[in-house]
């Protein structure tokens, strides 16, 4: 099989040969596939094809499924789980029946004075399974419907079905995690999350197992950082990618003469008026205000 586990582990050259190892998400295929194959060991970055990888159609071991029925993963051929459709429930008073007779019968029954019917209990608590019906007979009904409608599978190389996302183009989730090598050039490639498409591994050089290429990561650091309000400038590379790396932001300590947060007063200079020098009221007040009669 083509895919890799979902383990999640990380990808670092091996100080003695230098390789890196990827068997926590990917296989060895084992030259199974005539166009690619995944491999475990990635050799180093230096010794690597670079450029951008060849297209999609060059790469996939099998042609995309035109109908929803034929669909199987163009990497490693495994198809997804079958889906099962939920049953209907049947009306428990009958296929004929109307919703409120009960109640209608009830009222034609007071109108001409005969008495009510006793009440009929339910199949369930007629057996003593009252409690069942209301509680866990019912959530296990829901609850299977819904588990009948999901397309799950055990996930790994060996299992016989994957699980493969609407937006990947027919790549399962196993298959987009592994690391792939193309026998005709020798490009190792990954799928990028991000790009939705395969891009050359050295695209993911600064974390060779992220599901998102360099750019990608970039991007989604910055868009965080515009968020927050934080200038990309003030955080180095790797930071921002979540809210414990993020950086804080100092606001400015306010100017004596800032009140309340952006009011500013310019307040004018006064001077004290002096005494005389032969003591007295100061010479502004010396001259004393005439009143008119």
């Amino acid at each position: 099989s083509g895919g890799g586990g979902a383990s999640r582990g990380g990808a670092s050259p091996d100080p003695g040969t230098g390789l890196v190892d990827f068997s926590a998400h990917s296989s060895d295929s084992r030259g199974k596939f005539t166009v690619c194959n995944s491999v475990r060991f990635l050799p180093p970055l230096g010794t690597l094809v670079h450029g951008d990888a060849p297209p999609y159609e060059q790469l996939i071991n099998f042609a995309r499924a035109k109908s929803r029925d034929a669909m199987r993963c163009v990497m490693c051929g495994r198809p997804p789980a079958p889906q099962t459709e939920a049953r209907p429930k049947a009306s428990p008073k009958g296929p004929g029946a109307k919703a409120g007779s009960g109640a209608l019968e009830k009222k034609a029954a007071a109108a001409k004075g005969s008495p009510l019917p006793p009440p009929q209990a339910s199949a369930p608590e007629a057996s003593g399974g009252g409690g069942a019906k209301s509680g866990g007979a019912k959530g296990q009904g829901s609850s299977g419907s819904r588990d009948r409608l999901k397309s799950t599978g055990p996930a790994g190389p060996d299992a016989r079905f994957v699980v493969i996302p609407q937006q990947n183009k027919d790549v399962c989730r196993d298959c987009d995690k592994a690391l792939w090598v193309h026998g005709e050039t020798r490009t190792y490639f990954k799928w990028c999350k991000g790009c939705k498409r395969f891009r050359n591994i050295v695209a993911f050089s600064e974390k060779l197992d992220a599901s998102k290429c360099n750019g990608c990561r970039e991007r989604g650091r910055r868009s965080y950082l515009q968020r927050k309000g934080i200038s990309g400038d003030e955080v180095g590379p790797g930071e921002g990618q979540d809210a414990a790396g993020a950086a804080a932001v100092v606001a400015p300590a306010p100017a004596a003469n800032d009140i309340g947060g952006g009011l500013t007063f310019n307040m004018p200079d006064f001077e004290e008026p002096s005494a005389p020098a032969t003591g007295g009221a100061p010479a502004a007040w010396a001259e004393p205000i005439g009143l008119d009669p």
